[in-house]
């Protein structure tokens, strides 16, 4: 993993709600543009509690495609582990070698609990790639 910043995408919705294509690849066009390592895509910005899987999929189609030569990391968290690793198996299936996955969510749980979740996670990590622990104190249980 390259060292220095990287810039969170944003999912770009219309005024009805559906997703704003247009939008998006023009986000990722400019932030391929900008001095930084990398850019992570469908992380809390990037609105993934709202994603479906073939939403999921698109944006990550449309980030490495147009990420130029940025690092990439692909946001995997999801409300369920089987959907944690649906979103990992799409993003490596795209060429993604870097995930991030925030703790369980919604109902807060305690060390144990956030220390068994990412044991299992990493179990299922391609060979080629990494996880990265993330934490939103306000939304998810703490990783202390």
């Amino acid at each position: 993993m390259e060292y220095g910043n990287y810039g969170v995408l944003l999912s770009t919705f219309n005024d009805d709600g559906s997703f704003c294509e247009q939008a998006f690849r023009k986000e990722v066009e400019y932030c391929s543009t900008l001095p930084i390592a990398g850019l992570m895509v469908c992380g809390s910005t990037g609105e993934f509690p709202y994603l479906d899987e073939a939403l999921y999929r698109k944006e990550m189609e449309i980030a490495i495609a147009g990420c130029g030569d940025k690092e990439l990391i692909a946001g995997i968290s999801a409300p369920s582990d089987s959907q944690v690793l649906t979103n990992m198996e799409i993003a490596h299936s795209l060429g993604y070698r870097q995930f991030m996955c925030c703790p369980p969510y919604y109902y807060h749980q305690n060390d144990a609990a956030v220390v068994d979740f990412y044991k299992y996670i990493s179990k299922h990590v391609p060979s080629d790639s990494i996880l990265l622990l993330y934490n939103i104190p306000s939304c998810t249980s703490r990783i202390t």
